[in-house]
């Protein structure tokens, strides 16, 4: 993948579409783009293996939701990411989804709830996001978690029992994957904790 992004770039640098400035931004946001692709796709087929099709579809959907606003745990390589994804996966939909009652499932997802409200999003060292960018995408993340709430609640109500599942279980994997990260990073924890005025 990463000779063909960079095949696209050096064709877009010859052809004039991009300077040499751009090249760079045009070689991540490509390689992003690319993975993201190749990893929901994966993340889709492998969940259908192990789990119904309601369940993975709702799970992948609520997970891809939350994550692009809270971000979370990254792994240091390509493989990395692709195989502890679907590690995550396996543990959520299989040991979680099927492990689990009713009631656990709920207060899974009231816990996750409350890590996204508290401490999306995760400023990874890469991203560099500015104090503007930290609160759009803080006050985003409870937006989206709250339209999940709903939907979660509404498809409890109509007994589509794979789809409130599911959804809870991908708020859970957004929220545990945003704590993993806060805690491979104390120092960021910390300066989170610090952000909470103290009360007398």
């Amino acid at each position: 993948m990463k000779r063909f992004v960079t095949f696209v770039v050096n064709h877009c640098l010859q052809k004039g579409y991009i300077t040499s400035e751009q090249a760079p931004w045009l070689q991540y946001g490509l390689e992003k783009r690319l993975s993201t692709v190749f990893g929901t796709a994966a993340f889709l087929i492998f969940g259908l293996m192990i789990s119904s099709a309601g369940t993975t579809l709702s799970c992948c959907l609520s997970f891809y939701i939350l994550r692009s606003r809270t971000n979370g745990y990254h792994a240091k390589t390509v493989w990395g990411c692709f195989l502890s994804s679907l590690l995550w996966e396996y543990i959520f939909l299989v040991v979680l989804g099927r492990g689990l009652d009713t009631l656990a499932v709920f207060c899974l997802l009231l816990i996750s709830g409350g890590i996204i409200c508290v401490l999306a999003p995760y400023n990874h060292p890469n991203m560099g996001l500015s104090h503007e960018e930290i609160l759009a995408c803080g006050k985003s993340a409870k937006v989206r978690r709250g339209v999940l709430l709903l939907a979660n609640g509404l498809a409890y109500w109509f007994e589509f029992d794979s789809v409130w599942k599911g959804i809870s279980l991908g708020v859970a994997m957004a929220a545990t994957m945003l704590a993993f990260a806060y805690l491979q990073n104390r120092r960021i924890l910390n300066e989170k904790a610090n952000c909470f005025p103290e009360h007398d």
